[in-house]
């Protein structure tokens, strides 16, 4: 058997759901967003609007769990086992590994984590059986328990017979040099993240300009009744509308700021690519920079 032995969870069904359901909440938050401005009442532009932004708000975190999933891996070597999901690393000794069984042989229930879907069973459980359970999983029908002296970890690899074979094989050769203990979480790496002055600082200016374009938006709605969003072609102030409507500014740049934010966090992984990140959370600032000049701009031309 050629080690070391790659295995991938189980990606199509997980595949589909979470893109249907980012085109979905994707389309219908921006539709919801583009109607608002075509209202005149505040009341109808105000429940568009958020209902627009609650429609986006979880598009990240859905997003990240289809970049999980493709990323997904669970690669067995005769040193040890390395599990990757999304942000989430963690490399075990095979000293460390003390069985490896299906959970549908356990016998007893083994609860499951509250945020599973599709592609996604994921989070900390624990069982009065046997302890603390991380599950870095897709489907709940084909989990593997892993089970080392701090916790026990629930994979779901494709082929599961193939990888208990697999595993049998690099257990009976033995390690001749094990892989060093290693966890990284998604937290740890967003703390280093924030460690790093230059990021630190594009990000704080970031979310500086974003809390300067709320006041600003908010001095409009509150000292004009109307505001002119936009110039014609020929240079000239479009009919003003409601200044309520100043807020798809707030909307729109936080939508560009995340957006800029969470590329980012990807491009920092590599070092190579670390000027893209700073580039990115730099470009977010200036966009928000931009939106606050507008703002003021259209108050002085109302």
């Amino acid at each position: 058997m050629e080690l070391p032995a790659l295995f991938t969870p189980p990606r199509r069904y997980g595949l589909i759901f979470l893109s249907l359901v980012t085109l979905i909440l994707t389309g219908a938050g921006g539709l919801s967003i583009a109607l608002s401005t075509s209202q005149q009442e505040q009341s109808r532009f105000t429940g568009l609007l958020l209902f627009g932004v609650i429609l986006l708000v979880p598009v990240p975190l859905i997003l990240y769990a289809l970049y999980s999933l493709l990323r997904g891996q669970y690669i067995l070597e005769r040193e040890g086992l390395r599990l990757r999901w999304g942000l989430r690393a963690e490399d075990i000794p095979m000293s460390h590994i003390e069985w490896v069984r299906p959970m549908k042989e356990l016998g007893f229930r083994v609860p499951l984590p509250l945020l599973r879907f599709p592609g996604a069973v994921l989070g900390n459980v624990y069982s009065h059986e046997l302890g603390a359970i991380e599950f870095l999983a897709s489907d709940p029908d084909s989990i593997l328990l892993i089970a080392t002296p701090e916790k026990i970890y629930a994979i779901s690899p494709e082929n599961v017979s193939a990888f208990m074979r697999a595993y049998r094989y690099v257990a009976e050769l033995g390690s001749l040099q094990p892989i060093s203990s290693q966890s990284i979480r998604p937290m740890v790496f967003l703390a280093h993240i924030w460690q790093d002055q230059i990021a630190r600082r594009l990000i704080l200016t970031g979310g500086g300009l974003f809390l300067a374009l709320l006041v600003s938006s908010g001095i409009a709605i509150l000292t004009r009744a109307t505001v002119p969003l936009g110039y014609s072609p020929q240079g000239a102030s479009l009919a003003p509308v409601p200044s309520i409507q100043i807020l798809l500014l707030p909307v729109l740049g936080l939508l560009f700021l995340g957006t800029d934010w969470i590329i980012g966090v990807y491009f920092y992984r590599q070092e190579r690519t670390l000027p893209a990140a700073y580039l990115l959370w730099g470009s977010g600032a200036v966009t928000l920079l931009l939106f606050v000049l507008a703002t003021w701009i259209f108050m002085l031309a109302g």
